[in-house]
């Protein structure tokens, strides 16, 4: 996990390339191992993420599971919020491919992940307002914006290549499945290639 989850990046310092234009190399957080280590919010945010795309993908039908969406929702989007990027488009996969796969909708993961994003939304427009509408939080961003550049496109490329034939296998691994009668939509290889 510590060798391949920091990208490729170290190829770059071998072929003689700035380190500062490689993202893995300089950025903390592009580095999930390195991050878990220094930053909370990182493992509690994977940890949040995978318990409620457990509730989501595979209901039982509970009360007590909606009461857990509607709390930890929010608690990811208040802890860390771009991984509810990742879960909702990767929900918006699995729901299509299961409407073009079993020609109905699956209306209890559609309604869960409504519920969801529904619970989620007001601490996601209440980041949104204070990050660009209170004048502190602006005048930090505006920091940010002026003396962080993004490097090349190139470098990021070179960091995380690796992540694209794994997105591949997984695509072409759910493309047989789906080609089969009968056959499960396999959630984590939807995961993977969101």
């Amino acid at each position: 996990l510590a060798a391949l989850a920091s990208g490729l990046g170290w190829l770059g310092l071998i072929l003689g390339l700035p380190g500062e234009q490689l993202p893995d190399m300089f950025m903390p957080e592009a580095i999930p191992f390195y991050t878990a280590l220094w930053e909370a919010h990182y493992p509690l945010s994977l940890a949040l993420l995978c318990v409620i795309t457990g509730l989501i993908v595979a209901p039982e039908r509970k009360a007590r599971e909606w009461a857990a969406l509607a709390l930890l929702s929010p608690a990811l989007a208040e802890v860390k919020p771009y991984p509810l990027v990742v879960l909702f488009s990767a929900l918006a996969l699995f729901l299509l491919l299961r409407l073009v796969h079993e020609r109905r909708i699956a209306w209890p993961v559609a309604l869960r992940a409504l519920a969801a994003g529904c619970a989620a939304a007001p601490v996601l427009g209440y980041q949104y307002f204070v990050a660009y509408r209170a004048p502190i939080i602006a005048d930090w961003w505006a920091l940010n914006a002026t003396f962080i550049a993004s490097p090349p496109f190139w470098s990021y490329v070179l960091a995380y290549a690796w992540l694209l034939p794994c997105a591949l296998a997984a695509a072409a691994w759910l493309w047989r499945l789906l080609r089969r009668q009968g056959a499960q939509i396999p959630w984590p290889a939807v995961y993977l290639v969101c």
